[in-house]
C-alpha cells in the first residue's frame, strides 16, 4: 500500500513538474499573434470615461487596435518611441509605448495601432504597439 501511494506521489510530482517546464518555457503572447479588438482613440477614451470598470473588464490584457490621429511623440525612460492619439479633449488619449525604436510617424498623422491594454489613468496605456496602418484611415 505504501509503494502504490509513494508511485502515485512520484507521479504526480513529475506530471506537475513537467507542466511547470512547459509554463515557465512558453513563449510570451504578441501582438502580431492576435487578432486585436477594433475600435477608436474617441471611442475607447469613452468607454474608460463612463464606466472604467466595464472598460477595464473589456479591455484590460487584451490586444486592441485603435484607430487615431498622432497627437504626441515622445521617448519614454528606455528610449522606446510612445505615441499619443488624440481624443476630444487635449487632457486625454491613447499611450501608445511602441515596441520597434526606430519608427517614423508625423504628428497628424492617421494611424491604427494595435497593443496589449494596460490600464486607464488619465490617458489609455497600451504597450508593445505596431503599427497596423499608416495614412489614410478610411
Amino acid at each position: 500500500m505504501k509503494k502504490r501511494i509513494l508511485l502515485l506521489a512520484s507521479i504526480l510530482s513529475l506530471v506537475a513538474l513537467a507542466i511547470g517546464f512547459y509554463l515557465w518555457n512558453k513563449p510570451p503572447e504578441t501582438v502580431e499573434d492576435k487578432e486585436g479588438i477594433n475600435t477608436t482613440a474617441v471611442s475607447i477614451i469613452s468607454a474608460f470615461e463612463q464606466d472604467e470598470q466595464v472598460a477595464t473588464k473589456k479591455y484590460l490584457s487584451q490586444v486592441v487596435s485603435v484607430q487615431g490621429t498622432v497627437a504626441e511623440i515622445s521617448n519614454d525612460q528606455d528610449s522606446s518611441v510612445v505615441l499619443l492619439l488624440s481624443g476630444t479633449d487635449p487632457l486625454n488619449g491613447v499611450q501608445c509605448t511602441m515596441k520597434d525604436k526606430n519608427i517614423t510617424v508625423k504628428i497628424g498623422s492617421p494611424i491604427t495601432i494595435k497593443g496589449f491594454c494596460s490600464g486607464y489613468t488619465t490617458v489609455v496605456l497600451l504597450t508593445d504597439c505596431i503599427i497596423e496602418k499608416e495614412g489614410n484611415n478610411s
